[in-house]
């Protein structure tokens, strides 16, 4: 009945439904005007796009980046719970034959400055303290402390609360006022007020003036029930300009002396907190988009005590190419700007870096000595070294080695992040159900998180191997259905949440690059298995030169995401021409580049493939080539066709 109803409402004209909400549609009615931060024609740009993927209706806000489908919008605008959202769309308001669309809202009455401070001052001192909850996951998740938070005044909101908070902020100005700013609504049907933020706990993050009243809130969601990622993250009062967080920062610098003063501009509210908590003095930005010459110079113009301005975005991608963007532009305003060099390896934002390196801030570097990614001074370098050396021999630090929860292989083979380890072998001898038993031990056993790459078999095929491994089919002549059906649920509870990965994409090089690269750094992934290399497809003059460029740009990949890569590589035929049938790196198929680009070669036989009378169980795995340690002889153990490798024997013998 649930995925009916669901069904049924992502199927509705989601541009319908806006117009009946009483968003604001652009012209073209493809683009509407996002409620968050806009209030029509003449207060900022259409940002809120609506369109159709799969058959189902969905919306995306370029600015805020809020999306989702017909379901999340409507309980975003309505405010309200999912039951209430699927009530309403399958309702006959939206249903009836003969729809009157409203004409477009004009813009709601302005509030006043001293109407919205009054309103946000009187909600926030009525919400009164943060409580335990709110406090543990700040100090858990964004390493800030409870001293910080209550420095900055930031509380918590839910149901028992919210009441309570809209009652004062009514009190303190009026209804209406309070419904334009969105600290209150009114039912559809019985027109009784609710405050929108209550259906769920949110952290309210006052935006405080000069004088300590509060001039602004962001409400940021977190989820008692895990399902943070459904709704949007961050939310604002409606009708204010925004503001850059924590302006009082800069009215101390204002009142220092001249040239002594240093500022960092960064994302978001809570980075500032962070560097604040560092002792530093921070100016949380809306959003790296939000940034124009004109605010520029607004913000420069406060910061007349300043003489540096430390542009410190977020450590990704698009974080190292606005704060480019947005030094170059307040360069050319006259500042004196500063970037931060971020740790290679590193990839977050503030919150994350405080909860990583408790000792301080990264190197503030001026902008015409800073290092692309690809640059190090040789002397940095050997610093690197050194002090690893040290460390490990020390006991302060642990090797980089990548374990694979394989005692024996562990022992032998030493892979560490930025490898590429090839897995080669014939066809039908194991290479992927070796590189699966590897992935669920390093899950099972260090909580391993990790992507599998499959260009082979399909999503079934991966399934009824998994399955088969798992419920050890073979181990018995013959099972009941009962019997089956005890092994499946085992098998289920033993793979549910296991950090495995899993991607049936296309076989372009460039896809399979874009989504493993996008993949590590949205899941945090730490070992990634590419199934096979000779499947990857890009535009090449020849079989062979394909092969090869598909191996550079994996090791590349390997090497700026800092995660290891198994790449798993087919071999030619020259093998079963040689006596004893003994591979060489000679006979990795198509391409001589592999053995090159390869950290590590592990080549996979299975002797029972070729000679029924030796032992079956025998999984022989050498090691012909590793950059971090010698060759080597393990033989691993496969106690049936269908069934997860184990340890059994090892040694150094070639």
């Amino acid at each position: 009945m649930k995925d009916d109803r669901f069904a049924e409402a992502k199927e509705k004209d989601i541009r319908q439904i806006a117009e009946i909400l009483g968003v604001v549609l652009a012209r073209n009615k493809g683009m509407a005007y996002c409620p968050d931060h806009s209030r029509g024609p003449g207060d900022g740009t259409p940002s809120l796009s609506f369109y159709s993927r799969e058959g189902a209706q969905r919306f995306k806000c370029h600015s805020c980046q809020k999306a989702g489908d017909v379901v999340d919008f409507v309980e975003w605008i309505k405010a309200c719970e999912t039951k209430a959202a699927l009530d309403w769309i399958n309702g006959p308001k939206v249903n009836g034959a003969k729809v009157e669309y409203p004409e477009i809202k004009e813009a709601d009455p302005q509030v006043s400055t001293a109407e919205r401070i009054a309103a946000c001052s009187a909600f926030i001192n009525a919400l009164g303290g943060i409580e335990q909850f709110g406090l543990e996951w700040l100090e858990r998740e964004r390493g800030i402390s409870g001293k910080t938070t209550r420095a900055f005044r930031i509380t918590d909101i839910h149901e028992k609360k919210a009441t309570n908070a809209m009652g004062a902020a009514i009190s303190a100005t009026n209804v209406d006022v309070c419904v334009n700013l969105g600290l209150a609504s009114r039912s559809s049907r019985t027109e009784n007020l609710f405050c929108p933020f209550g259906f769920a706990y949110h952290l309210a993050i006052p935006y405080l003036t000069d004088k300590g009243s509060v001039a602004h809130i962001q409400f940021r969601r977190i989820s008692r029930s895990g399902d943070e990622g459904a709704h949007p993250k961050y939310r604002h009062i409606k009708g204010a300009v925004p503001l850059p967080y924590n302006l009082p920062a800069t009215k101390q610098l204002s009142k220092s002396e001249e040239g002594n003063g240093r500022v960092f501009l960064v994302e978001g509210a809570l980075d500032a907190v962070a560097l604040s908590q560092m002792g530093l003095s921070a100016l949380g930005i809306p959003g790296v988009g939000w940034l124009n010459e004109n605010r520029s110079q607004r913000i420069l113009e406060r910061l007349s005590g300043s003489d540096e301005v430390v542009v410190a975005f977020d450590s990704d991608e698009a974080g190292v190419k606005n704060t480019e963007r947005c030094s170059g532009m307040m360069e050319n305003l006259g500042a004196k700007t500063m970037s931060v060099r971020w740790p290679k390896g590193f990839s977050g934002d503030w919150c994350d870096w405080i909860l990583s390196h408790p000792g301080g801030a990264p190197d503030i570097v001026g902008r015409s000595t800073t290092l692309s990614e690809t640059e190090s001074w040789i002397g940095e370098i050997m610093r690197e070294g050194t002090d690893d050396i040290v460390a490990v021999a020390s006991g302060d630090k642990v090797t980089k080695q990548v374990k694979t929860g394989y005692s024996l292989l562990d022992s032998m083979l030493q892979i560490e992040p930025g490898d590429m380890v090839v897995v080669a072998a014939r066809p039908s001898t194991g290479k992927s159900h070796f590189a699966l038993s590897l992935l669920q031990r390093m899950a099972r056993k260090h909580g391993t998180k990790s992507l599998f790459v499959s260009l082979e078999m399909s999503k079934p095929s991966v399934a009824k191997r998994l399955s088969s491994a798992e419920m050890g089919i073979g181990q018995q002549t013959k099972r009941t259905v009962a019997d089956l059906k005890e092994a499946a649920g085992f098998a289920n509870d033993a793979f549910k949440g296991l950090p495995i990965l899993v991607d049936f994409g296309n076989r372009k090089l460039d896809r399979i690059i874009e989504y493993t690269k996008s993949a590590v750094r949205k899941h945090n992934i730490e070992m990634v298995v590419i199934d096979y290399l000779q499947l990857v497809e890009c535009k090449s003059r020849s079989r062979e030169q394909e092969v090869a460029q598909a191996s550079r740009a994996i090791k590349a990949m390997a090497n700026e995401l800092l995660v290891p890569v198994i790449t798993v590589v087919q071999m030619n035929r020259d093998i079963e021409k040689r006596t004893g049938n003994m591979p060489q790196m000679s006979d990795l198929r198509e391409s001589g580049q592999i053995e090159q680009d390869a950290d590590a070669i592990l080549f996979v036989d299975r002797p029972f493939n070729r000679d029924p009378t030796v032992n079956f169980s025998d999984f022989i795995i050498r090691i012909a080539k590793q950059r971090n340690g010698s060759p080597g002889r393990l033989t691993m153990h496969l106690p049936e066709p269908f069934g997860w490798l184990q340890d059994r024997e090892f040694d150094r013998k070639q």
